[in-house]
């Protein structure tokens, strides 16, 4: 019960003292247990002192008290001060203080300058430790009842009124009130005896205003008014027919309105028939601090949109039975084996799968080849002339192999191997630019049986002889140079720098892509041009048959420590995955367009762009340059040039896109995208909704998906056809996959809690093993727990059983006895809208264990200064909640990225403790990291 809700018991504003007392008195005889005092102005001050009374009276009650500023009263716009507020709160009040006051709310009802001083001024209370409470609002006493138990719910300390109107629809939706924007614009406020006349429809706006003129009230000639440039009595209205149409009240459809941000007749798509009760636009995540716990990690952030794939998608998904899901369950090795048959096989297998922890073998006796099942087989059908690959190089050329054409190219690398003495089992290292050549030297390996190795072009030399020498390669195939936002990266040259510490190195095989003979020194006896080897080549060659557990390449990622990691793949297995899991995730078709913006030299390049789309009879897009060259939105002018119906990329591009703005993307069609997804981090839900409005217009599932290079295909993805996507959430482990979250001592953790991803049964097309080190991946993978593979990754499943992955172990900070993901910090501050990009890291802390520092690219054209630092830390305080405010914000023009466009946080944490370097041979610009270092020192 709170004072004003009763009738008993009337506001006390302008009430003598005594009487004031008396009732009182009488409301705390009822029961009443939170009072909502007035204002410090226009007779309020009687009600201050009755909150001090209270205070001492009863310390089982709470009091709130707000201080307002209202044009023309007792303080005016014009007055409105530092000096004034100060007046206002407490040195007219001579013998009060604040201290007394268990929530402070301030009210804001008109727009007032100078808002900066204003602001200033008030958060001066805050540092000065007068108020628990700071922010802006216009609440009747239910409201700010219901704001004291979410605040002790949630254990914030402060948070923002934005989230507080969200908290209250969620949980009060009895309380139909709608969010009103002042004609001024300046800020959303929620007047009840206005929103409740309309609700009830006891007001007309003409009837509203006589009645306030009648009253004297300074507010009769004041515009309140929706989010929107209508009038508010039309607006409720539609708003009323709009709620009845979806079986929604008026406030759901208000916060739909203000959630989509757009005109209200576009957010009738917002409200769906089937949604449950409750709301049916859900709100932006509400904070939610668990209890600290050193067993799991802290899952802060709760996101509660949801979107279902849209009705004509569904009715034609490759997968649109749910019963998918318990047939896998129920039979793993059948489904497995009802994928499997989908390809061509020279022998068939004996045994589906055989399981000696940790050891996998696959479709044990079986033999296939891997380029026979992504290009022969094409080749000799109805797609022969179906265009494989569409290539698009940085300056602005292009070329197109059909199944046919790619076939006779993939014959004549193949026979120039192996006149070249390369055999079954020899490795051969490719360190190449995104030209189609990469992907046929890739197959013609597989075609020969020859495990490749592929090192992403942009490593330095030093890291090419490093892989090189580890998986014993006998050829380079490489290109003379490679084009880069209009520049060219000097391939070959990089080549000869790593060969002279090489010994098993015998021939370079090399692309003439640049044409400039400079680029390309070429050493007699060891060096060939590819047109001069394949050109008097055959273009017949016989697919070798391999058998399932063949190498079909390694490809090494880099460790913190110590020397990268060869990651070991093999034939049948890795092919069943790929293909699978790129037929039902991207729902490919047979007239599809699909383009994956990956390098092939990261693993999401071979499974997503070569060996997934070719064994399924794709089409799949290469493109060579950056997403910037020559302009901005090349990527958007590839879409349409080409048609592209899937785009699949990483959220750190779309956040870039989102630095770079709307406009870019606006000037397109893009009208042939039909599905979108990402790959290689979690995704911020504030990115993943641009994505949806900006590129799919909403109109395109999207599919975040989550696996590992040594997963080596998709494992926890919407199936877009059957899942209700939740931005940041990957959903669900697909079909046939088993994971789990569980603490430190391996026991699973209860919904919304925090953990370790495991993976509790293997799936076809995992690792088999650290290429020459075995030892090493038993102890990595799967030493911690028995039977389970260790994935290094934190995560969260929520109650619906979607998976939120919280980023790297590594990345997880312990401040304070809270385990905290930087994924979920930097989440929140790319969620304001000053923010590009941010990447958070913990540093050693005296008291706290870890403290947060953020490095934060800001959007163009916003200032960097202290205040705005201060913003952001409030922003994540009332995102997450007060134990994962950043102690540092530095504002810099670059983070350290690899060329792959993950960031380095590793290198980040060594910068703020001071460490020696890490390997930095995989950063994209090795500059940026020497900036930081010195930034870092001179402001930390």
């Amino acid at each position: 019960m709170t004072f004003g809700s009763d009738p008993r018991f009337p506001t006390v504003a302008k009430v003598d003292l005594d009487s004031a007392k008396a009732m009182i008195e009488r409301a705390l005889d009822a029961g009443v247990n939170f009072f909502d005092t007035a204002d410090g102005y226009s007779g309020g001050e009687s009600e201050i002192y009755l909150g001090k009374f209270l205070a001492a009276r009863r310390k089982d009650v709470v009091v709130a008290t707000k201080v307002g500023f209202r044009a023309g009263e007792s303080i005016t716009q014009a007055g409105l001060s530092r000096r004034h507020i100060f007046e206002a709160c407490d040195t007219s009040l001579k013998k009060l203080s604040t201290d007394w006051i268990d929530l402070y709310i301030v009210h804001k009802v008109d727009a007032f300058t100078p808002v900066e001083e204003t602001l200033e001024a008030l958060n001066d209370l805050v540092r000065a430790g007068k108020v628990r409470y700071l922010g802006f609002s216009n609440w009747p006493a239910w409201q700010a009842a219901s704001a004291l138990a979410i605040q002790k719910e949630r254990g914030w300390a402060r948070f923002t009124s934005g989230q507080m109107y969200y908290s209250l629809l969620t949980r009060d939706l009895e309380h139909e009130f709608v969010p009103f924007l002042r004609a001024t614009g300046t800020g959303m406020t929620v007047w009840s005896p206005l929103t409740g006349g309309f609700l009830s429809g006891k007001y007309t706006r003409d009837s509203f205003q006589q009645k306030e003129k009648e009253k004297g009230n300074r507010l009769a000639g004041f515009d309140f008014i929706p989010f929107d440039k209508e009038l508010g009595f039309r607006v409720v209205e539609k708003m009323r027919e709009i709620g009845r149409a979806h079986g929604a009240s008026v406030a759901q459809v208000a916060l739909a309105w203000l959630l989509a941000k757009q005109g209200l007749q576009a957010c009738r798509t917002s409200l769906k028939p089937d949604s449950p009760p409750g709301l049916l636009y859900p709100s932006r995540g509400v904070p939610v601090v668990p209890a600290s716990s050193e067993k799991s990690l802290s899952a802060l952030l709760d996101e509660r949109r949801t979107f279902p794939p849209p009705e004509e998608f569904r009715r034609q998904a490759n997968a649109g039975d749910p019963a998918i899901y318990d047939r896998a369950l129920r039979d793993p090795e059948a489904f497995w084996a009802g994928e499997a048959k989908k390809l061509d096989w020279f022998t068939p297998w004996q045994k589906v799968l055989e399981w000696n922890v940790p050891w996998a073998k696959w479709f044990v006796g079986g033999k296939l080849n891997v380029a026979y099942n992504c290009v022969d087989r094409h080749a000799h059908s109805a797609r022969r002339n179906k265009a494989a690959i569409i290539w698009e190089g940085e300056p602005g050329d292009s070329r197109a192999l059909t199944y046919g054409m790619l076939e006779r190219e993939v014959n004549r690398f193949a026979n120039a191997l192996r006149s070249l003495g390369v055999a079954k089992g020899d490795r051969v290292a490719i360190y190449m630019g995104m030209v189609p050549e990469l992907a046929i030297a890739m197959l013609a390996c597989a075609k020969i049986g020859a495990p490749h190795s592929i090192v992403f072009g942009g490593f330095s030399a030093e890291a090419l002889r490093e892989r090189i020498n580890d998986a014993k390669a006998k050829v380079v195939v490489t290109c003379d140079g490679a084009w880069r936002r209009g520049s060219v990266v000097p391939l070959k040259a990089s080549v000869d720098e790593a060969l002279r510490g090489t010994p098993t190195i015998q021939n370079v095989i090399v692309v003439r892509r640049i044409g400039d003979a400079a680029k390309a020194a070429m050493q007699p006896g060891r060096d060939v041009w590819w047109h001069d080897v394949t050109g008097a080549a055959s273009d017949k060659c016989a697919a070798e048959p391999m058998d399932a557990e063949d190498m079909l390449f390694v490809l090494y990622t880099s460790g913190t420590t110590g020397k990268p990691k060869g990651i070991v793949h093999t034939s049948a297995g890795y092919l069943v995955g790929v293909s699978t899991t790129h037929r039902y995730v991207f729902d490919i078709k047979e007239e599809d367009v699909y383009w994956c913006t990956a390098d092939i030299g990261w693993v999401t390049g071979h499974s997503y762009i070569v060996y997934g789309p070719l064994a399924n009879g794709a089409t799949s897009l290469m493109y060579e340059g950056t997403p910037d060259y020559p302009d901005r939105d090349r990527f958007w002018s590839v879409i349409d040039k080409y048609g592209v119906n899937i785009f699949y990329t990483a959220p750190t591009a779309i956040r870039t896109f989102m630095r770079w703005g709307t406009e870019l993307p606006a000037r397109h069609s893009l009208s042939s995208l039909r599905l979108l997804g990402t790959v290689g981090e979690p995704i911020n839900p504030e990115a993943w909704i641009w994505y949806n409005d900006y590129i799919g217009r909403r109109r395109c599932p999207i599919v975040d998906t989550w696996w590992q290079t040594e997963t080596g295909m998709i494992l926890i993805s919407p199936l877009p056809g059957l899942t209700a996507t939740k931005p940041g959430s990957a959903t669900r482990p697909l079909p046939g996959i088993v994971a789990e979250v569980v603490d430190a001592k391996g026991d699973a953790v209860g919904p919304g809690a925090g953990g370790y991803l495991v993976l509790k049964r293997p799936w076809p097309a995992m690792m088999r093993t650290i290429y020459g080190d075995p030892d090493r991946y038993v102890q990595q993978y799967w030493s911690r727990y028995p039977g389970m593979y260790l994935t290094g990754d934190g995560c969260k499943v929520d109650k619906d059983g979607y998976f939120w992955l919280l980023g790297r172990v590594d990345d997880v900070m312990n401040v304070a006895g809270h385990r905290i993901s930087t994924y979920e910090v930097e989440s929140a501050l790319v969620d304001h809208s000053s923010v590009a990009e941010a990447a958070v890291i913990g540093r050693t802390h005296d008291v706290k264990g870890q403290g947060i520092s953020a490095f934060v690219t800001l959007k163009e054209g916003v200032a960097a200064d202290d205040a705005l630092k201060n913003e952001l830390k409030q922003h994540v305080v009332g995102k997450i909640g007060a134990i994962a405010r950043p102690d540092d914000i530095f504002f810099v023009s670059e983070l350290p990225k690899t060329r792959s466009a993950k960031i380095m946080r590793r290198l980040l944490r060594d910068i703020a403790e001071g460490r020696i370097l890490g390997d930095t041979t995989t950063l994209a610009d090795p500059a940026v990291v020497a900036r930081l270092k010195t930034q870092y020192q001179e402001e930390g």
